[in-house]
């Protein structure tokens, strides 16, 4: 029988083994070598890779910077540094990481930026009106979602990875197709909302007669900031256990795009609205909300800042003195709505609407009204007779500015103050004959802040965006009447500029940017400093409090000492952007915006009980 092994030539069983004369076996002659295979590799195609950790790490810093920046920031400056120079940064070095991804091909990297650019373009050029602030969010959101997409797809094929960076550009266009940019904060960063929102509201324009009184009362509110433009209410007081017995909401209605605040008078409180094509002046019953006479004129104010007139009505022997953005300074029957003289303060003042529009809520006084046109050389301020509206007298040297008139007495001289890009400026209220100015030149954003008399020889003035505040002592020679004034200090903590501050026993209470702060003014430093809510601010000097109005739509209450700023007391009260200042008036919060109204019944103060103790020892 034959053994199959050995039908098997020896020369076949094995082919691993060189030969006598030592050459390469068949596989040996079939690998590469290394040389051979280093060409292999070159020649083969590349497979395309993205690195996400440069990116990534870029995304990262950038949202981090970004935050950072906006947290902390007390001037715009910083604000700007976090939306818009952190973004564009990391935009550039995106793309350049984009560019340089040297395994994607060429054709890929340029479609791809191709497509990032249209991801942004379609947003942009079809929002109306075009907004170029719109990329200081667009832009961001369309590298961010590049990098996240990129990272969550690492380990998928190319082809699957490029359909997910396509889908992130498309959701970002898409997103911000339904987003307008509808304004900034105070910080100037803009604030989005949808496209379809924004209407302006449709009422009726059915006027009825309303019972309003020929004064003011104490407890009633006759214009901007209070009877004496202070912010400050002298007899309301009001329960703070907000938990269990919060305000009650009497009323809540829609209203016209606006930044005015309310004057309150007897059963009736008074506003300004933009409606349509027209400005509105328009009044309300406190009870109720309802619209009882609207005053309308051909008028419309548009502006990145907000919509709609900016100033507040002042009551003043039954009339209503109001100023629109535009110019329009009106005299209006408080009881009916019907105008009784109208000027334009850009036609008087041979001036152009400023920047912000025209911002100034007249001032009554000596049967002047008074308002602020900024417009430089001698034409600052207008003065008109407030029963004709014919012109009185023009002074100042302020060419920008969005303050009010504030009247005062300083070395017992009854005078009109205006803060301005100028500085601080004091008239003769009958004549407007300059007393006393001090400049204080500050380049940038103008001021908007009320300047405050705070003692006999005492002016406080805020600086602008960013700028702080100055402690100014002014006074008069008895015998050559001449001014001297001298700057005390001058604080870098405290910063008013949006928002208005108050001041209570020495100290004023306000803001250092949008954060709250408590400034002690002998030196003008800082006591302490709160939360970053903007906003603007009232003093209820019976109480003791603080009642802030946040931008965010949030009132709280702050106990007004300089130890401490804790807020006790907080509720929602209105959604959206608010710079409008509250009103505390008659027992009733009136908060606006310029979308809703609102009015609160406050909660009435806990009576305290009187023991026969207390009432043995009061007695004796």
């Amino acid at each position: 029988m034959t053994d199959e092994k050995n039908d098997t030539p020896e020369t076949e069983a094995t082919d691993t083994t060189e030969n006598t004369d030592g050459a390469e076996s068949t596989a040996e002659r079939d690998s590469p070598t290394e040389e051979e295979a280093s060409v292999i590799e070159a020649s083969a195609p590349r497979v395309p890779r993205l690195s996400v950790l440069f990116p990534l790490i870029v995304t990262v810093v950038h949202l981090a910077t970004t935050f950072y920046f906006i947290e902390t920031s007390t001037t715009p400056f910083r604000t700007y540094v976090g939306i818009g120079i952190a973004p564009l940064v990391a935009a550039v070095l995106l793309l350049g990481w984009w560019l340089l991804s040297l395994s994607i091909p060429l054709k890929e990297r340029l479609v791809g930026v191709g497509a990032a650019a249209l991801a942004v373009a379609v947003p942009l050029l079809t929002a109306r009106p075009f907004d170029v602030f719109y990329l200081i969010y667009l832009l961001p959101a369309v590298t961010t979602a590049v990098v996240v997409m990129a990272v969550a797809t690492q380990g998928m094929a190319w082809e699957a990875q490029r359909k997910g960076l396509l889908v992130a550009l498309g959701l970002c266009a898409v997103a911000f197709c339904l987003l307008q940019v509808v304004g900034v904060n105070g910080n100037m960063a803009p604030l989005l909302g949808w496209r379809w929102e924004g209407a302006d509201p449709i009422v009726g324009q059915e006027n009825k007669v309303a019972a309003v009184p020929k004064t003011a009362a104490p407890t009633d509110w006759p214009g901007f900031r209070g009877a004496e433009r202070e912010g400050r209410n002298r007899v309301d007081t009001f329960g703070l256990d907000w938990e269990n017995n919060p305000p009650k909401e009497l009323w809540r209605r829609p209203v016209g795009p606006g930044w005015s605040s309310f004057a309150v008078v007897g059963d009736y409180c008074f506003t300004q609205e933009q409606r349509g094509e027209q400005e509105a002046v328009v009044c309300y019953a406190v009870a109720t909300g309802e619209q009882v006479w609207i005053n309308l004129v051909e008028a419309r104010f548009v502006e990145r800042m907000g919509n709609g007139p900016r100033a507040t009505p002042t009551f003043h022997k039954g009339m209503l003195y109001t100023q629109g953005a535009t110019g329009i300074l009106q005299c209006i029957d408080a009881a009916t709505g019907a105008t009784q003289w109208q000027r334009d303060i850009a036609e008087d003042a041979d001036t152009r609407i400023p920047t912000w529009g025209f911002c100034s809520s007249p001032l009554v006084v000596n049967d002047l009204v008074i308002t602020y046109s900024a417009a430089g050389d001698g034409k600052s301020l207008l003065a008109y007779n407030a029963a004709s509206g014919e012109p009185v007298w023009t002074a100042g040297k302020g060419g920008n500015g969005y303050v009010s008139p504030q009247f005062g007495e300083v070395a017992l001289t009854p005078q009109v103050l205006i803060s301005s890009n100028y500085g601080i400026e004091a008239f003769d209220p009958k004549t407007g004959a300059p007393l006393w100015d001090q400049e204080w030149d500050i380049r940038g954003n103008p001021r908007v802040a009320q300047p405050f008399v705070m003692d006999l020889y005492s002016v406080i003035g805020g600086g602008g965006q960013g700028k702080g505040a100055r402690l100014i002592k002014a006074d008069v020679d008895a015998e050559t009447k001449e001014w001297t004034t001298k700057t005390i200090w001058t604080s870098d903590r405290f910063r008013p500029y949006f928002n208005d501050f108050v001041y209570y026993y020495g100290f004023c209470y306000g803001y250092d940017g949008n954060r709250l702060a408590c400034m002690d003014t002998t030196d003008g430093k800082v006591r302490w400093t709160g939360d970053r809510v903007g906003g603007q601010i009232l003093l209820l000097s019976e109480f003791e409090m603080l009642l802030v109005l946040t931008e965010a739509g949030e009132v709280l209450v702050i106990p007004a000492f300089p130890e401490e700023g804790n807020i006790i007391a907080r509720m929602q009260a209105l959604d959206g952007k608010t710079w409008n200042h509250p009103v505390v008036s008659g027992g009733k919060l009136f908060v606006r915006n310029d979308s809703e109204a609102v009015c609160y019944e406050l909660p009435p103060a806990p009576v305290e009980e009187v023991t026969p103790e207390a009432e043995a020892e009061a007695a004796h």
